[in-house]
């Protein structure tokens, strides 16, 4: 997804998205693009306007292969059990005063 990201970037600016142009928008956020799958990425495409491919539905998109596939994302930790108020009231209460004789 990341490289058809790359292509809509280029898409969106107003040029038509060459090899190149995609190679430079994945590496200014860092990435190191594979040249074989932005080929494929843009022979997938082919000349059609960026808005047609999108008109075409998600299915389609999804469609293209173009290597990788992320981690699924972590899941969220549980949440730590609630202290028991009453166990604490019993803590905190003054100790008893001893009578002195």
């Amino acid at each position: 997804m990341k490289y058809l990201a790359a292509y809509a970037l280029v898409a969106l600016s107003g040029k038509t998205p060459t090899a190149d142009d995609v190679k430079k928008v994945l590496s200014a956020g860092g990435i190191t693009a594979d040249d074989a799958s932005v080929d494929r990425l843009l022979a997938a495409v082919g000349s059609r306007p960026l808005h047609e491919i999108i008109k075409e539905g998600l299915g389609k998109v999804s469609s293209i292969s173009i290597g990788g596939g992320g981690a699924p994302a972590p899941t969220a930790a549980a949440p730590a059990p609630a202290k028991d108020d009453k166990k604490d009231a019993k803590k905190k209460e003054e100790p008893k005063k001893v009578e002195e004789e």
